[in-house]
């Protein structure tokens, strides 16, 4: 139920009157990782950013999770994210 209702809220903007407990864990995880990338995509624009290599020693075994963070990266350069990148 929850999987359904977080599916009917991404794309249609409904938000359920009784919310599933998976719903409402789905949605906390979605703004979690939504900040994450606008902090990062924050340090590129500030000149603070510290690079790919160093995220890609810090997520190791959830290097899969780069690719969404940095999706900021193409809009930002027009370039592609490195191919290294979401390789463990």
């Amino acid at each position: 139920m929850g999987r359904k209702q977080f599916f009917e809220n991404q794309t249609s903007g409904k938000v359920p009157d009784n919310p599933d407990k998976y719903y409402t864990t789905l949605i906390e995880g979605k703004l979690k990782l939504d900040l994450l990338c606008r902090e990062y995509h924050q340090l590129y624009i500030k000149g603070e950013w510290w690079g790919f290599y160093q995220l890609w020693l810090d997520y190791k075994g959830y290097r899969w999770l780069l690719e969404y963070l940095c999706k900021w990266y193409k809009t930002e350069t027009g370039r592609e994210l490195p191919e290294w990148l979401k390789k463990d």
